[in-house]
């Protein structure tokens, strides 16, 4: 089969090349229709710009980078998912995608070096940044730089930002709980999502409870480990509360509920427990998690599609994108 050229594209879909090109690089003043038959033409063909070439002459890589907490972060693979279905949904985005898992990377570089690296060998012409708590020098090179980036899962009020309500989530949680009846409700919270704790204490001050600090706790990581070893202390220790509300994510919750089934504790009728995140383990567990469902692919997607208006210079007001996470109702609470 022979190479298809930008001229075929045109003359099947009875456009001109010009107009072909200005559909492919997402140009203004196209209709919807046109753009349509040209994509349909590109697909039927199986044209490929040559964006090697392109990028000689643009100075742009085409590609989007994309930086990962660890590649086992459950949470993270969620939101790449929904990277790759909008790709997979959208004919007329041509980036590529490379990913920057940080704990190989830490080993040997700071975020600060990956930032001067990416920079430095022209490696991509923006990143998305998902969940991380990042030192402001490093996002200043960024910044110095020109580099789009936009984190997901993080609330800045100076930077390009995409993120589900915590503090939201929080509320529709405890506030599930109060109308089961449950009155004890303990929390379990990392720093790096002290919004949940903050909607927390909000719903049990609307509801005039009393706060009890012995039913706050705090965890130094949010994953299935620090779950299993709270768990263990929580038996070894005792504990007053009758609900408890994972505010951490679903994964600490799997491993406290692992620990409790393990010594005889049945959830929901002795322990209550809510979840946060709705990873895809959260409904195989038994019992099934109920749990705050973050709109996790759909921070993916919407990400995605906000680097790429920020590459291409169609949007230059600075995002502040909030998404609502719901309560997904199992066995657990």
């Amino acid at each position: 089969m022979k190479k298809q050229r930008i001229t075929d594209v045109a003359r099947e879909a009875g456009v001109t090349p010009a107009t072909v090109s200005m559909v492919i690089n997402n140009k203004p003043n196209i209709s919807q229709e046109t753009k349509e038959k040209v994509w349909a033409v590109i697909k039927k063909l199986g044209y490929y710009p040559n964006f090697i070439a392109k990028g000689l002459a643009t100075n742009k890589t085409n590609t989007i980078a994309v930086i990962i907490p660890d590649l086992s972060s459950l949470f993270a693979l969620e939101v790449l998912r929904g990277i790759r279905d909008r790709i997979t949904e959208d004919d007329s985005i041509y980036y590529n995608i490379i990913l920057f898992d940080m704990i190989s990377y830490y080993k040997s570089r700071s975020l600060k070096e990956i930032f001067q690296r990416i920079i430095g060998e022209r490696r991509a012409d923006g990143l998305i940044i998902i969940g991380h708590t990042i030192e402001e020098e490093a996002l200043e090179i960024l910044q110095e730089n020109e580099l789009p980036f936009i984190l997901v899962a993080t609330n800045s009020s100076k930077y390009d930002c995409i993120y589900s309500n915590d503090r939201l989530g929080a509320y529709k949680a405890v506030e599930y709980l109060l109308k089961k009846g449950y009155k004890k409700i303990g929390i379990i919270y990392n720093k790096l999502v002290e919004d949940r704790l903050k909607g927390y204490l909000e719903v049990l001050k609307n509801n005039d409870i009393p706060i009890n600090e012995k039913y706050i706790i705090e965890v130094p990581s949010m994953d299935l480990n620090s779950g299993l070893k709270l768990g263990e202390k929580l038996v070894e220790e005792g504990f007053e509360f009758d609900s408890l509300f994972v505010a951490a994510n679903d994964l600490t919750a799997i491993g406290i509920m692992k620990v409790l089934l393990k010594n005889g504790y049945r959830i929901p009728e002795d322990i209550a427990i809510i979840g946060y995140d709705d990873i895809p383990a959260a409904e195989l567990i038994v019992p099934s998690l109920t749990t705050i469902k973050q709109p996790l692919q759909e921070l993916g997607k919407e990400a995605l599609i906000s680097i790429i208006d920020k590459i291409e210079g169609r949007n230059k007001e600075r995002i502040n994108l909030i998404l609502k996470p719901n309560l997904i109702e199992r066995e657990t609470a």
